[in-house]
């Protein structure tokens, strides 16, 4: 018999604004409507994209951000967003996405720090944090180490550079000069020296450039690690796509906060994590753009949806974890896809994976066969049988009736013609049939019997095994 969700849980029926999950049996719409965010783990060829980043993007009327590590979702749905009134573009800087050329967008997140901003310190922490991803929770010592280099370096950029020259090629032509010259002047050191003289951005120019100094000076230690990592970190900014995709700006963040942009993050597939940098910059650059937005009321926020495919990709992202439960007052709602439980525990803790669940609306599972944690979690959501589950009350006992063998029959001969029956004939014959009889009742009322046993029996079990 078909089910209808729609009329079971009205509540879950599909209204605009609200994350589209599929029809029921009934082809009625289902949805839920997001306060907070959303989470999907889906194993790989589960169908999530077809399913759910495809039909969302096509749908959801406000902001929205993309991760799409194969261009499907772009090529597939920006002509829809834009249809809607969108300011459209895609970050593609390898042209993964087919036949999206003009909406192909170039940005570079420094061109818009300036000194006198009461926010610039907090802006260039968070793309210094975006630039460097860490997926040991064990080593983020050596990480945020790395991250602080890289924070002094913007710091310093946006502080001394001419404006051609606030770009991410410069900065990492910047941090790979050899230490000093052949002939003992300049290089990385003597810039460390400028930057240590610095009162730039609160001290963060300062800091940096004593981490450089202390560094190359000593040729081994915790700086050494700190330098390092914030080099070998920052290979994929040498590659030329990916130097012109940051070089200028051609698509404003600041358009997310009129609740009618869509940016999409595009890259190759087999390149996410080599380019989860890339990815992770503009998560943070667009999340810190959403946070303008904390000091609005309800009524004058934008809103805006993430959808975060590969998100293991990402590293552990600050944000997703401290602040999912405050994303709803910037308009964010994260929605994440990972392929499995062990990717969000990896990276957030157990502490986290719940951090996760409790701040979500939303829970969806796709091809978790071999999700062993998953399968269980959902077993542990859904809970155990109740009594009102099983819906059985205890069984109606039968009773057999004793026939009285002296009463009189209604014939008083045989039917096929023999002489009548004598009494102690008939009080045997019906003794045999009341035997029978009360034999026949015993075995039903025992099958019902254990029939409602069994089944009480799964009170406490888990509905889902």
């Amino acid at each position: 018999m078909p089910f209808n969700f729609a009329k079971a849980y009205p509540t879950h029926r599909y209204q605009d604004g609200d994350i589209f999950l599929g029809v029921d049996d009934d082809n009625h719409e289902i949805g839920v409507t997001l306060e907070t965010n959303a989470l999907t783990i889906g194993g790989s060829g589960a169908g999530k994209g077809a399913a759910l980043l495809i039909t969302n993007a096509r749908r959801w009327p406000h902001s929205l951000v993309c991760i799409d590590p194969k261009g499907e979702n772009t090529a597939l749905t920006w002509e829809a967003r834009r249809d809607m009134g969108q300011v459209v573009g895609a970050l593609d800087p390898f042209h993964v996405a087919k036949d999206c050329e003009e909406i192909r967008v170039s940005i570079n997140p420094l061109q818009g720090i300036r000194e006198d901003d009461p926010r610039a310190r907090a802006t260039i922490l968070a793309i210094a944090n975006g630039l460097i991803v860490s997926h040991d929770p064990k080593h983020m010592e050596w990480t945020e180490g790395a991250r602080k280099i890289w924070a002094g370096l913007i710091a310093y950029n946006a502080s001394e550079a001419p404006a051609e020259y606030r770009t991410f090629k410069a900065l990492r032509d910047m941090i790979m000069q050899p230490d000093t010259l052949a002939d003992g002047s300049g290089g990385l050191y003597e810039d460390a020296q400028a930057m240590a003289a610095s009162q730039a951005f609160g001290g963060l120019v300062r800091s940096a450039g004593i981490a450089i100094m202390t560094a190359i000076e000593k040729g081994k230690g915790m700086e050494r690690d700190f330098l390092g990592l914030a080099q070998r970190a920052t290979q994929w900014l040498d590659d030329p796509a990916i130097a012109a995709a940051l070089g200028s700006s051609t698509f404003d963040l600041d358009d997310l906060l009129t609740g009618r942009a869509t940016l999409y993050l595009v890259l190759p597939a087999d390149d996410v994590s080599e380019y989860a940098g890339f990815l992770r910059l503009f998560i943070k650059s667009t999340l810190r753009t959403m946070g303008k937005q904390s000091t609005l009321s309800g009524a004058d926020k934008a809103e805006c949806l993430y959808l975060l495919d590969e998100f293991y990709s990402l590293g552990k992202l600050e944000e997703a974890q401290e602040a999912t439960g405050r994303m709803r007052g910037y308009g964010v709602h994260l929605w994440p896809f990972v392929q499995n439980m062990g990717q969000i525990s990896s990276l957030y803790g157990k502490d986290g994976v719940e951090t996760f669940f409790t701040n979500s609306d939303c829970h969806l599972f796709l091809g978790n066969d071999q999700d062993h944690t998953a399968l269980e979690y959902i077993s542990n959501r859904i809970g155990k049988n109740t009594p009102e589950d099983i819906g059985e009350t205890p069984p109606h006992r039968h009773t057999a009736t004793k026939r009285n063998p002296d009463a009189r029959s209604p014939f008083g001969y045989r039917p096929s013609g023999f002489p009548f029956e004598t009494a102690t004939e008939r009080r045997s014959k019906i003794d045999t049939e009341d035997e029978n009889a009360r034999r026949a009742t015993d075995a039903l009322n025992a099958k019902n019997e254990a029939d409602y046993q069994h089944k009480m029996r799964m009170v406490g079990q888990a509905r889902l095994s």
